[in-house]
């Protein structure tokens, strides 16, 4: 079962504001979410997939060699 967490728990975890997840949830931007009733939780993988999407890596000169855009 996919784990699924809270969206003070996802904002803890990217390191922005609760009203910044509740705004992303609106205009359905960046995050998947998962409505249990009337509980609203956010899937650990989405968050996952977010961090990786935005990750810079420290070496620009690797991500040239392999093909990548710098």
């Amino acid at each position: 079962m996919e784990k699924l967490v809270t969206i003070g728990e996802a904002a803890r975890q990217l390191s922005v504001s609760i009203a910044a997840v509740r705004g992303w949830r609106l205009s359905r931007k960046h995050l998947d979410f998962v409505k249990v009733g009337r509980a609203v939780r956010v899937p650990q993988k989405s968050i996952d997939k977010l961090i990786e999407r935005h990750r810079v890596p420290h070496d620009l000169k690797s991500v040239e060699r392999e093909g990548g855009s710098a």
